[in-house]
């Protein structure tokens, strides 16, 4: 059902519920199970997509027939059946994993492994490259993958982003006027995100990881900073210049987890100097930086493949499958 609340739980930051309002019918391709979703976070409207497996090997339902356990599912996933109103209760089993009770069936899965992923400016959470590479962590690793709208992107603006020149124009606007409320304000939506998707019972609290180059590091690199659990982490496209400079110094200096960073050698917008002071102002120890010819824009399908490879590593599994 289209528009159904979900109550996810309490966030142990703030002491409040999250009401996750699931808000298009559940697609599904190549076993890759997509829901759109948004919640509401001190007032803003968050929109954003969850990439589950399909029907993964790790999920046995006890007590009921095929037809009735495929039905059961979506409701232990967080989304009505056909009765229209079903909701999973969420709770920890004794050995870390999540359990959800849906009339008499019991599911039980280990946590998911969850990455987080942050489009670029003038673009939105649906960005190919943030699609592609969502689908292929579950496909090939069995992740989730979760991506929200960034601020003055996507599904936060009226037009729904149809203009990416306007979006581009505005987020620049405001990183300049106020870049730093900016990005506290997603932060928040980004644990808020965060931790209503690790409390669905198809997830869980897993290891956690995060993707975003370009605006995705700008805005994304003061979440892994303010997150500081991450497993590792793929930033670039970005250096150690603008409005926020100071923010992102001294956010670099909390990130201490496995990172790759990504770099354009042609880069328009932020010159491989900066890159490399950004690179270099990583507290990390466990980094790598993989630079490509190329403009800003030009990323190349490698290093799509270089992300879900060191995120694979990193989040602890090895994948299997072909791309």
């Amino acid at each position: 059902m289209i528009g159904a609340m979900v109550v996810i739980g309490a966030m142990a930051s703030v002491g409040t519920l999250l009401l996750v309002q699931w808000s298009a019918p559940p697609k599904t391709t190549r076993g890759v199970l997509e829901r759109e979703f948004s919640l509401e976070v001190d007032g803003r409207r968050v929109p954003g997509v969850l990439w589950t497996a399909a029907a993964p090997d790790t999920l046995v339902a006890q007590g009921s027939d095929p037809a009735s356990r495929s039905a059961r599912s979506l409701c232990a996933a967080g989304m009505p059946d056909a009765g229209g109103d079903a909701r999973a209760l969420v709770v920890p089993d004794a050995r870390g994993g999540i359990s959800a009770a849906s009339g008499s069936t019991t599911v039980t899965r280990r946590p998911a492994p969850l990455v987080a992923l942050g489009h670029g400016a003038s673009n939105h959470k649906r960005q190919d490259a943030v699609m592609a590479l969502a689908r292929r962590l579950v496909r090939h690793h069995g992740f989730a993958a979760l991506a929200i709208d960034g601020p003055v992107h996507g599904d936060r603006r009226a037009d729904a982003g149809r203009d990416p020149r306007l979006s581009f124009l505005e987020f620049g606007q405001r990183w300049s006027l106020d870049g730093d409320a900016m990005t506290d304000a997603m932060v928040a939506d980004w644990r808020a995100a965060i931790d209503a998707v690790q409390g669905l019972d198809d997830v869980g609290a897993g290891p956690l990881g995060w993707w975003g180059v370009s605006m995705g590091t700008i805005l994304g690199l003061p979440v892994v900073a303010a997150v500081g659990t991450m497993a590792g982490c793929v930033l670039g496209l970005m250096g150690l210049t603008g409005p926020t400079k100071a923010r992102i110094a001294a956010d670099a200096a909390r990130v201490r987890c496995p990172l790759l960073f990504l770099m354009q050698w042609d880069d328009e917008l932020f010159p491989r100097s900066d890159s490399w002071a950004l690179f270099d102002a990583l507290a990390s120890t466990d980094k790598r930086l993989h630079a490509h010819v190329g403009a800003h824009g030009a990323l190349p399908a490698e290093a799509l493949d270089a992300s879900e490879a060191f995120l694979a590593r990193a989040l602890g599994t090895a994948g299997s499958g072909s791309t």
